[in-house]
């Protein structure tokens, strides 16, 4: 009988210095690129999926997708959001973050599929089938960059209209089962500062989707 399964392996596919959103100073990192092998008798064969590559600060060892490397200097003056990042980048950022807020708590229910497969439809234009939506969480899962972290990591190239869309976007994934948490208010929060959204707009947009 042959024995196939599949197992990960994971390398140090870079290092370097960043300013750590966490430490708030320059920081060592790594960088660590994991990819699925097909194995025939627990030997490593042939790769069978793209690789992911997750950032780890070497000080308070927090994980971040490695677009933190792109943030402006945290040293410097608060920055005003962007011109926008590119649509189609946007819309698959957010998809991500939406999981990631999704899988907080450590697990997902029918209920919160469902909602993320229409949010995905409806919202982002982005045509999922459960198997693509379990891929996204599996990724978020393996890859251990909480919902603060990941968009910290991304949202520094945001528009306006991005931020605000991206706060109408995780309200919905947040009020699906049990009413929106604290911690999912301090995300929400964060987003408005961030995009330096006022407080009138903030409380518009978040009224327009429960009105």
């Amino acid at each position: 009988m042959i024995v196939v399964g599949t197992m990960n392996l994971t390398r140090t596919a870079e290092k370097g210095d960043f300013v750590c959103p966490e430490c708030r100073t320059w920081q060592n990192y790594r960088i660590r690129s994991r990819r699925p092998y097909l194995t025939i008798y627990f030997l490593p064969v042939v790769p069978v999926g793209g690789a992911q590559r997750v950032l780890q600060c070497l000080q308070c060892s927090q994980f971040w997708d490695e677009r933190v490397l792109q943030r402006p200097d945290s040293h410097a003056a608060p920055n005003l959001p962007s011109e926008g990042e590119e649509e189609s980048v946007f819309r698959e950022q957010l998809m991500q973050a939406a999981v990631h807020l999704a899988i907080a708590e450590g697990e997902i229910s029918e209920q919160m599929i469902a909602s993320l497969l229409q949010i995905a439809s409806e919202r982002l234009g982005i045509l999922l089938d459960r198997e693509s939506l379990g891929e996204y969480c599996s990724i978020a899962f393996q890859n251990k960059i909480g919902i603060r972290n990941y968009l910290l990591s991304v949202d520094h190239t945001w528009s306006e209209s991005q931020f605000r869309m991206a706060i109408q976007t995780l309200f919905l994934v947040a009020s699906v089962e049990a009413g929106v948490s604290a911690t999912e208010q301090e995300v929400l929060q964060s987003l408005k500062e961030r995009g330096v959204i006022s407080d009138e707009q903030f409380q518009q947009d978040i009224e327009s989707l429960v009105n």
